[in-house]
């Protein structure tokens, strides 16, 4: 009995010597940008209800905290407006030479969320109980214009603030070591895997009826070691604003560059068109007598961020959580109407390109594509790591973590 005492305080004495309880804060999340799934884009005063759930999740190589966002904002009357989050974030990395064994506080890791805005602007939102992981949304609901689908300072969106976390670390395994490694070295990584990909941007033909639309004439064709059929964006549609109609017209795909921004790896996608990059036509004449309306996109510019992520042993990134920006210097031609025509067409522009956004995310997040990149990833991490006999026997990758302008990387 005496021995089974000894042994009983000795695995404790052990883990609390080896264990180690910490208070973390999270990284709040700021202006997440709901995707549109369904109405006219506008709330007319009706709430919007939101609803839906925030969890959160130790990664699976035990360095970091993700929060898994799915949230839903909807008009409670009319048409049931509504748009959704279906994203991912990084909230917390463990220190160097530390794992996360579990989360002590909160008690429960999920935060439910079912509550119709009284007011337009910006409302706070409570989840339904406390000691859970988020303190409290705010959520810009109905505005004085379209609502969701864009991502300007008038459109709806939710900002994050979580609770503080009390968070049980541990030892790294005896087998496991940590490597540092630049970003941009990563970086560079994909951009020579994406080297050699073409693409085009358009939606513009010939006139049928009242429209100029033509479909499956835009696309990205990746080197045939990643994907070798071209893939197509079927969602790409015509934007309509009566009497006009506006296309993607001949943009190409120029090249890739490699950059890093934040805790993101940053691909700079580049695209060039010889003349407008939004082209209009007018089924009439009435409102386009001061000139037909084009759009001029100069150094038109898409940047895919990507967070380096490890699944099954592989580093790769997290298909649900690429951030698209768009850079572009914008103007609009109508004649002597043209200051006002800017602003007016401002709005169907952004949202054209809102939406590829979401389609672009998908692109990236195909399984073939991810493979093949994540593949080449893991290959580039694992032979750094075996040169100069920093770690002969490396063949997993564990866990990666943001560190600056570096990333550390756990091997196996």
């Amino acid at each position: 009995m005496k021995k089974l005492l000894v042994c009983i305080i000795f695995m404790c004495t052990t883990m609390i010597v080896f264990s180690q309880r910490t208070l973390v804060a999270p990284i709040n999340q700021q202006r997440i940008f709901p995707e549109w799934v369904q109405g006219d884009r506008d709330f007319w005063g009706h709430g919007p209800l939101v609803s839906g759930t925030v969890r959160v999740v130790v990664s699976e190589g035990k360095g970091q905290l993700i929060a898994f966002i799915n949230l839903r904002l909807e008009e409670t009357e009319g048409d049931r407006s509504a748009a959704e989050i279906n994203e991912t974030r990084l909230i917390y990395n463990a220190p160097a030479g530390k794992q996360i064994r579990s989360i002590i506080n909160p008690a429960s890791t999920t935060s439910e969320f079912n509550t119709k805005l009284p007011k337009g602007g910006l409302n706070r939102v409570n989840p339904s109980s406390r000691n859970t992981p988020v303190y409290y949304l705010m959520v810009n609901g109905d505005g004085e214009s379209k609502d969701i689908g864009n991502n300007t300072n008038d459109d709806s969106y939710v900002n994050i603030t979580f609770n503080g976390f009390v968070v049980e670390l541990e030892p790294l395994p005896t087998d496991v070591r940590e490597i540092s490694l630049g970003k941009s070295v990563i970086a560079a990584m994909v951009q020579s895997k994406l080297r050699g990909t073409r693409g085009r941007l358009n939606t513009y033909g010939p006139r049928i009826g009242d429209s100029w639309f033509k479909p499956n004439d835009s696309w990205i064709k990746f080197p045939n070691e990643i994907r070798a059929d071209t893939m197509f964006f079927t969602q790409m549609q015509e934007v309509l604003i009566s009497p006009r109609r506006y296309n993607y017209n001949d943009i190409n795909l120029t090249g890739i560059r490699g950059t890093v921004n934040g805790q993101y790896l940053q691909m700079a996608v580049n695209w060039e068109s010889d003349g407008p990059e939004f082209r209009g036509e007018c089924v009439n004449d009435v409102g386009c007598m001061f000139g037909s309306p084009t759009v001029q996109l100069d150094n038109f510019s898409i940047k895919l961020n990507l967070r380096p992520f490890v699944a099954g042993g592989k580093l790769t990134y997290d298909q649900f959580d690429i951030q698209v920006e768009f850079g572009y210097n914008y103007s609009a031609d109508c004649g002597v109407l043209s200051a006002l025509c800017t602003e007016i067409f401002k709005d169907p522009v952004q949202n054209a390109f809102f939406n590829a956004r979401f389609m672009l995310s998908r692109v990236l997040g195909e399984p073939t594509t991810k493979s093949q990149i994540s593949e080449a990833l893991t290959n580039g991490v694992l032979d750094y790591a075996r040169s100069f006999g920093r770690f002969p026997e490396a063949s997993q990758i564990v866990e990666v973590m943001d560190n600056g302008t570096n990333l550390r990387i756990r091997i196996r």
